[in-house]
């Protein structure tokens, strides 16, 4: 697809088009797969049992609505690549939304965001009741 990707397996990855940080120094990049769009989560390849978690918490959760899709998995010597859905925004982004909505500043917490806050652990609850 492009001149600027780098090929593991069957997933394609962008890494001049970040898309942001996730935990444990993961790295989401822009990628593709399988004809579609996806985000490509880089992370380092000792961390095989968390990301047999979070691929096992995705396939539980795939019928609903509201959580992304799990593609594919690769690995190579050094790191993982976890292809998933990729989404529009983040949790993050639609706190930023609502407190504008709501005329709030950057540093007054919401009722809206603590509802989301709430939400997220009862989704997180949900999938994996041992995640507090």
């Amino acid at each position: 697809m492009s001149d600027n990707s780098v090929h593991v397996g069957k997933i394609e990855i962008f890494p001049n088009r970040m898309l942001g940080f996730g935990s444990m120094g993961t790295i989401v990049y822009e990628g593709w797969f399988r004809d579609r769009n996806v985000a490509v989560k880089w992370l380092l390849g000792h961390y095989t049992g968390y990301a047999d978690i979070e691929i096992n918490n995705l396939l539980k959760a795939d019928a609903h609505p509201n959580i992304v899709r799990y593609y594919d998995m690769e690995e190579d010597e050094d790191f993982l690549y976890i292809a998933i859905e990729e989404c529009a925004g983040n949790l993050e982004d639609l706190i930023k939304m609502a407190k504008a909505d709501l005329g709030q500043t950057e540093n007054s917490e919401s009722s809206t965001e603590k509802n989301l806050s709430s939400n997220s652990n009862t989704v997180k609850y949900q999938i994996d009741p041992t995640v507090a």
